[in-house]
């Protein structure tokens, strides 16, 4: 049997829909646990805390989120974006 189709191995923990336009990326934050940052094209990085539902929206590019990444120790995030920039966040 499949493990995505029905199997059983994988299950929808939560869905988090607080971006206006599709979301181009997202990754986690090693040093803030279960927070997930995603990159949209409503120009906007969003900080999640999974287990709360916790939400921030980190606002600066002028078009699409196209990546982001943080840093090891999770200091820092960075987000790049169609706008011609990389912006770097403390977080």
């Amino acid at each position: 049997e499949d493990p995505v189709a029905g199997g059983g191995m994988a299950s929808e923990v939560a869905c988090l829909k607080p971006h206006s336009e599709s979301v181009a990326c997202c990754c986690f934050t090693p040093h803030l646990g279960s927070v997930l940052a995603s990159g949209s094209h409503d120009n906007t990085v969003m900080l999640w805390r999974v287990d709360d539902g916790w939400t921030i929206r980190l606002m600066g590019h002028t078009n699409w989120v196209t990546c982001v990444a943080s840093q090891p120790n999770g200091a820092l995030l960075a987000s790049g974006s169609a706008d011609e920039t990389v912006r770097l966040w403390d977080v």
